[in-house]
């Protein structure tokens, strides 16, 4: 038996159908501090940071649902929230703004 694979974007399809497993996306990504995590099911128990652009990081945890929602007291800027485990690393740019009135 012989199975063609399309490469799409240097991706071969068995290797997009890997990534699309361990799902995780962060929305909206432009956001006044409320922004929500989702993710598939391998990644709950990962640990997740909340870094700033020079480093810091101001928030840390474990992911405990495939839903999660901050509510952040954070200044503007750019932000980076890094989900990790054992075997999987994913690294998302979130970017926050202060609403003056």
């Amino acid at each position: 038996v012989h199975v063609l694979e399309r490469k799409l974007g240097g991706l071969t399809t068995s290797e997009m159908a890997e990534i699309d497993q361990y799902n995780i996306s962060l929305y909206p990504t432009i956001s006044n501090g409320t922004f929500k995590l989702q993710c598939s099911p391998e990644w709950i128990g990962s640990d997740y940071y909340l870094c700033s652009a020079p480093g810091e990081i101001v928030k840390n945890g474990k992911i405990l649902n495939a839903e999660t929602l901050f509510f952040e007291n954070l200044t503007s800027g750019m932000y980076i929230m890094t989900v990790g485990n054992s075997t999987n690393r994913r690294s998302i740019k979130l970017m926050t703004f202060m609403v003056r009135w």
